[in-house]
């Protein structure tokens, strides 16, 4: 699990993505917009996620290179640091354990922000929009 304080720019960008989806969602529920994960715009690792891989949504595409793991918030060195086998699944994981989003379903991709979740994301798109970058997001 990465902590929160250590997410970066593929943590962040999953987010925007995962905004994104549920603004554009019609699915509704008493907690909130169920977003539909389309499984062919996340970095998956078939070795370690097997069933988000070939679950018959996903493009024919199994190959994994350690420049697709996740990229984490730069060090304090300015030393770029990546999780090799570390994917967008994962990344969701890292998510739920962190309280921002739930995960209802992972065979169909079905996602939900939670309230922290909703409020990290538009202070997210309010750095972005005052010119920052979600590699220089900070929590």
């Amino acid at each position: 699990m990465v902590d929160i304080q250590d997410f970066g720019r593929d943590h962040w960008s999953l987010l925007l993505y995962i905004q994104h989806i549920c603004l554009n969602s019609s699915v509704k529920s008493p907690e909130g917009r169920i977003a539909e994960i389309d499984f062919n715009k996340l970095r998956i690792n078939p070795f370690t996620n097997p069933l988000q891989s070939g679950n018959g949504r996903r493009r024919l595409d199994n190959s994994w290179k350690i420049e697709y793991g996740t990229r984490l918030k730069t060090s304090d060195s300015g030393e770029p640091r990546r999780l090799k086998d570390h994917d967008d699944w994962d990344c969701l994981n890292d998510f739920e354990n962190s309280g921002i989003v739930e995960i209802i379903s992972t065979v169909n991709g079905f996602v939900r922000l939670t309230e922290k979740g909703i409020d990290l994301a538009n202070k997210l798109v309010k750095h972005i929009i005052l010119c920052g970058a979600t590699s220089d997001f900070v929590f």
